[in-house]
C-alpha cells in the first residue's frame, strides 16, 4: 500500500511566524520613510521585534529539540537570507506581493 499511496509531509510555520513575517516586511517598508535612503543595514533590519522573536523561536526549538548542528546552520542561513530580502524591501521602500509571497515562505523552509 506504501508503494501506491507514499507518505506526504506536511509543513507548516511555528507559531505565529507568518504573522511575524509580514509585520517585518511592513516594518521594513515604513524604514524607507525614516531612514536616509540607502542607510538600511542588516542590523537594522536584525533589530525589529519580529524579526527577533521569528530568530528567537527558532533557534530555541533546534536547541530543545536536540537538532544536528546542520540544521542549526540551514536555519540561521535562512533567516540570513530573510534579512537579505528585508534590506532590500526597506531599500526599495515597497512590499510588492512578489515579496510578500517570498517572506511568508521562511515560515515553512525553517
Amino acid at each position: 500500500a506504501l508503494k501506491e499511496n507514499p507518505p506526504a509531509v506536511v509543513v507548516s510555520a511555528m507559531g505565529k511566524t507568518t504573522n511575524n513575517l509580514l509585520a517585518a516586511g511592513e516594518l521594513a517598508e515604513a524604514m524607507c520613510k525614516n531612514k536616509a535612503r540607502g542607510s538600511v543595514t542588516t542590523d537594522d533590519i536584525e533589530e525589529l521585534e519580529p524579526v527577533a522573536t521569528i530568530r528567537k523561536l527558532h533557534e530555541e526549538t533546534c536547541h530543545k529539540l536536540g537538532l544536528d548542528d546542520n540544521v542549526a546552520k540551514d536555519v540561521d542561513s535562512l533567516l540570513r537570507d530573510l534579512v537579505g530580502l528585508l534590506v532590500g524591501v526597506a531599500l526599495l521602500g515597497e512590499c510588492s506581493v512578489r515579496a510578500r509571497d517570498s517572506l511568508v515562505s521562511y515560515g515553512e523552509r525553517m
